[in-house]
């Protein structure tokens, strides 16, 4: 598929960069490069963040376009600006790939590495980072991964290595909550994402001109878990925080007898939906309650992690 494309290595490296300043942001807060041209050369440019500039040259940036790596496009202004192809996105990957599969084979002839797929078969938001070395054990990789803004990397262990494959075990949690406590819902949201669970907050995930009803469904179908946020304001309102609710229950139904997968959190004190009864709950203003919302995520023998 990239046979046919032909860089420097400078410009290679120059994609590379580009790339991962770009995936390092939520896809909604991504931007064009604006150039800011001199004699010779130029600055890219990352609106809002000047640390981020680039010092680059005409010809690799045309280079790069020209093998439809980069799109060029002019603001009303007539500034041109800089955008990373799908296509560029994709060489990038195919690169990190190569990297990956050469450090193993440098390492060791006896492990065949092909592929790193998820559990599940889940979306890793672009710019994760993964790192991998030899295992403890013959025929197992050590894996770390560090999601976009996580500050560290969650270290997963030795994974087995099965017919040129390794499973990344990541979990995806769902969020179903009110509005009205988004703030709270928000503040647990980022501390899972900082220990390496993948959340999906409609905040966060829904963009514009999506289904937003079926991505919805999708998502609460395809997680591990769904986090289930009552107070007064969720079990007292009316519309679609009710429908959520209800089919995390048909979902529930669909799973083995005992799987943890429904796990209500109350917020304040409130009578939840009975439907949630026979749940055990956790209380949240309680102390050690993220900690104890940590080890139901990590502790349930059935979970696909």
């Amino acid at each position: 598929m990239f046979e046919n494309i032909l860089l420097e290595q400078e410009q290679v490296d120059l994609l590379i960069r580009l790339v991962e300043i770009v995936r390092s942001y939520p896809r909604n807060q991504r931007r064009k490069f604006i150039i800011a041209q001199t004699f010779g050369g130029a600055t890219l440019l990352y609106p809002g963040h000047p640390d981020k500039n680039i010092e680059v040259l005409i010809g690799d940036l045309e280079t790069l376009a020209r093998e439809s790596l980069l799109a060029q496009s002019f603001s009303s202004r007539g500034t041109p600006n800089f955008d990373i192809t799908p296509l560029g996105f994709r060489y990038y990957d195919s690169i990190r790939q190569e990297e990956v599969q050469e450090t193993m084979e440098d390492k060791s002839a006896a492990i065949e590495l092909h592929s790193i797929i998820t559990a599940g078969k889940k979306e890793v938001p672009h710019g994760t980072e993964i790192r991998a070395r030899l295992g403890s054990v013959p025929g197992t990789i050590r894996i770390e991964i560090k999601l976009p803004g996580q500050t560290d990397y969650s270290d997963l262990g030795d994974l087995n290595i099965v017919e040129g494959t390794v499973e990344i075990p990541v979990q995806l949690v769902f969020f179903s909550y009110a509005k009205e406590d988004q703030s709270k819902v928000q503040e647990i949201s980022n501390k899972l994402w900082q220990d390496g669970y993948l959340t999906w907050v409609d905040k966060k995930d829904l963009l514009p001109g999506d289904d937003w009803e079926l991505r919805i469904e999708d998502a609460i179908e395809r997680s591990d878990y769904v986090l289930v946020f009552l107070s007064p304001s969720s079990i007292t309102k009316t519309g679609y925080v009710q429908k959520e609710f209800k089919y995390a229950v048909q979902q529930q139904e669909l799973r083995p007898r005992g799987k943890r997968y429904i796990i209500p959190i109350l917020l304040e004190q409130c009578n939840p939906p009975r439907e949630f009864k026979k749940l055990h709950w956790l209380k949240y203003w309680e102390d050690k309650s993220y900690d104890i919302l940590k080890q139901a995520l990590s502790s349930d023998t059935n979970s696909s992690v």
